[in-house]
């Protein structure tokens, strides 16, 4: 499928401007990423490109996910976990659903993942993180489990 960074920044923009208004002291983030995509059954493997908008909550939050990756578009809402109080260095996990699309198939997709951010500046930070991203009912030629290794930088705190 391909998408493009234009389709991908236009999503992100979109959801980031649909999204709840924050409390004092949290914000809205936007950020994007690559890295490598492993498939897990039959091996392979590919790159991903990734881009997010959330929420960070207190404690729980939310975030909009997608990544182009083993030729399909992965996209997720996701739960955030993250400790309460503002760190530097923030480690999280996240849980989430949602669908795998490409030319041939949509399937719905779970997610599972955790990572770290790193706030750099007062609105930049670095983020690294894994997904096993798994999607239901794939037909035998698309990937049905993958493992996506990302890292990228973000807007927000």
């Amino acid at each position: 499928m391909g998408a493009t960074w234009r389709e991908i920044a236009v999503l992100v923009v979109a959801l980031t401007l649909l999204s709840p208004r924050p409390g004092a002291g949290q914000s809205e983030y936007l950020a994007g990423g690559v890295g490598p995509t492993p498939v897990l059954e039959g091996g392979g493997g590919n790159r991903n490109w990734f881009g997010m908008a959330g929420y960070p909550g207190r404690g729980i939050g939310f975030r909009i996910a997608g990544a182009e990756t083993v030729s399909r578009l992965w996209l997720t809402a996701d739960l955030t976990i993250q400790p309460r109080t503002p760190r530097l260095v923030r480690p999280y996990a996240l849980l989430g659903a949602g669908i795998a699309i490409d030319f041939g198939e949509t399937d719905p997709v779970f997610n599972v993942g955790g990572g770290i951010r790193v706030q750099v500046e007062r609105v930049v930070f670095l983020f690294g993180e894994t997904r096993l991203q798994t999607a239901a009912g794939s037909a035998a030629g698309s990937p049905r489990t993958i493992l996506p290794i990302t890292f990228g930088l973000g807007i927000g705190t």
